[in-house]
């Protein structure tokens, strides 16, 4: 072979990744969005030819970005939806065009036929039909009890140097899985073997252990019960029956679920952080749930607590308004413009359709919360058209 064919190998890159270039469609450093080239972008939020935002836009791209605004969607759109039974919906935040941290359920909560754990739900009865299909159910007891302490092909605990390790008896429950099967291979690659045993009266199909793929493959699955309020999991590579990773504070008042972050994820219908008092839903990661009510909402929720908007309407709105009433009657009275009368001429206004006569008659009903010695009037309004024909 000609060596000088292999001179490029001599030109070793001095950067991991190529330099920064506007129009690759890939925003780096220094770039506030790239939409590729002008010929071929059709973001109206992003200046093809200078990678930066357009006039009055505030983001070009994420999946909580409105490119028709060019603006962060409202707080509470969804933006991720649950994967699983164990996952949890993310919601944007009206702040920022990107979706909200990735959480799941806490390990340990219940989902259908086991328990959640790294996110998905760990069934026997599931995982037994995955595997050998939709007849098979998960066998005794007895199977794990009998078999997994033998440390066997047949039932274990994982492999270790020597074979494989042989469970205690409470962790049996967390070793080889067994199911009721019918008579056929299981539906795994077909490299995996599978075999069966009798556990006194009870039929046991497993697959067998083997170097030749990972232990996952016949092991119980991860989240499933092993005891009173304890699910199988694995740590530092050793198998055993464990309690769950956390818990919320008080249960989330029996209003939601805890995440993966420890935090409490409400139900529609009840505010975070403890879902104790009524709100949207959802928990306090940047992941509140919208309002669906279909009611146009005119306030933005102040800091993470939508109800102190809700709560400042109901309590201050009114006592500002007396306030206001009773300010503009005090000043009426102070200025002695009793029996005034305004009248606005014909004629000064070509516009003008039709005259205000404000008429303030006294003496007014004095007020039990006013000023002392001050009286509150009140103001007749009088609206006569003119010219009309």
């Amino acid at each position: 072979m000609d060596t000088l064919a292999l001179d490029c190998l001599r030109n070793v890159p001095t950067r991991m990744h190529p330099s920064p270039s506007c129009g690759d469609g890939v925003v780096d450093e220094g770039e506030q969005c790239d939409c590729g080239h002008a010929e071929v972008c059709d973001n109206p939020c992003c200046v093809a030819a200078t990678c930066t935002l357009a006039a009055k836009a505030s983001c070009a791209s994420g999946s909580c970005c409105d490119i028709q605004t060019c603006r962060p969607k409202p707080p509470g759109v969804e933006c991720r939806a649950a994967a699983t039974d164990c996952d949890l919906p993310e919601f944007c935040s009206g702040h920022s065009e990107y979706c909200a941290k990735d959480v799941t359920k806490i390990d340990g909560d219940l989902c259908r036929g086991g328990h959640c754990f790294s996110g998905a739900c760990g069934s026997r009865e599931g995982r037994c039909r995955r595997v050998w299909g939709p007849s098979a159910a998960a066998a005794s007891p007895d199977c794990s009890s009998k078999l997994n302490v033998r440390g066997t092909h047949a039932g274990n605990c994982g492999p270790e140097s020597r074979g494989f390790r042989r469970c205690r008896q409470e962790e049996s429950l967390c070793g080889t899985l067994h199911c009721i099967a019918p008579a056929r291979p299981s539906r795994l690659l077909p490299d995996h073997r599978n075999g069966s045993a009798r556990a006194g009266l009870h039929e046991c199909h497993f697959i067998s252990g083997s170097e030749n793929y990972p232990a996952h493959h016949w092991l119980t699955p991860d989240g499933a019960q092993c005891g009173s309020g304890k699910v199988c999991a694995s740590s530092s590579g050793v198998r055993g029956c464990r309690g769950p990773a956390g818990d919320c504070s008080g249960g989330c008042s029996g209003n939601g679920v805890c995440n993966s972050l420890d935090h409490c994820h409400c139900y529609a219908g009840y505010a975070p952080p403890n879902c104790s008092l009524p709100g949207l839903g959802g928990s306090v990661d940047r992941n509140v749930m919208s309002d669906v009510s279909g009611e146009k909402r005119t306030r933005q929720p102040i800091g993470e607590h939508p109800l102190v908007a809700a709560a400042l309407d109901a309590c201050c709105c009114p006592i500002m308004t007396k306030t206001a009433r009773w300010m503009l009657t005090w000043i009426l009275a102070e200025k002695k413009l009793m029996n005034r009368n305004i009248e606005v001429n014909e004629g000064e206004n070509e516009d003008m359709l039709c005259s205000v006569d404000l008429e303030i008659k006294a003496p007014g009903e004095t007020s039990s919360w006013g000023v002392a010695g001050r009286e509150v009037v009140t103001e007749l309004v009088t609206i006569t058209p003119q010219g009309l024909t």
